[in-house]
């Protein structure tokens, strides 16, 4: 409990009739609030300062020396998380730039692989059918190697029968 800076008249807890609690005296729990509201103490019961600060206090030496280096401090971590966040901005901006980069040529390619599709669809070359030919002819080759052979298939393979 907080002490009394000044005496104050109340009934405290237990009691019938009024009495005056003296400067110095721990005040009773159920006297706060009214010692409060009457200024007969300084810091609250948990030993923090009231809600309305005296301007002796804010404006002593001590305590504007404490509060600048307590902005001096805050704005030194801020401009540090500031330099942070700015380094990690630039290192994704550039990520962001190498990935614009390459979408932008796998689209060349694309566009350059669809114009060279369309070209050999509107104008096969003789290359082209002459591969597709060459395969045509691949393909009857295996067909023919696949099927089986009979009397007939051996003798002209050059193998004895049996």
């Amino acid at each position: 409990m907080a002490k009394l800076t000044k005496p104050i008249t109340g009934v405290p807890d237990g009691e019938i009739y009024p009495r005056v609690i003296p400067a110095g005296e721990d005040c009773p729990a159920s006297l706060v609030t009214y010692a409060q509201s009457e200024g007969a103490f300084d810091p609250l019961p948990d030993g923090n300062m009231p809600l309305t600060l005296r301007a002796d206090i804010l404006e002593s030496p001590e305590f504007q020396a404490v509060f600048a280096e307590m902005m001096r401090e805050a704005k030194e971590a801020a401009d540090e998380a500031l330099a942070k966040v700015d380094e990690r901005s630039s290192e994704l901006e550039a990520r962001s730039s190498a990935l614009d980069l390459r979408e932008a040529d796998l689209d060349a390619r694309e566009a350059d692989l669809a114009a060279r599709l369309a070209a050999i669809e509107a104008h096969p070359s003789r290359d082209d059918e002459a591969a597709h030919q060459a395969a045509d002819e691949i393909d009857a080759a295996k067909g023919e190697a696949a099927k089986p052979k009979g009397r007939a298939g051996k003798a002209e393979a050059g193998e004895p029968s049996a």
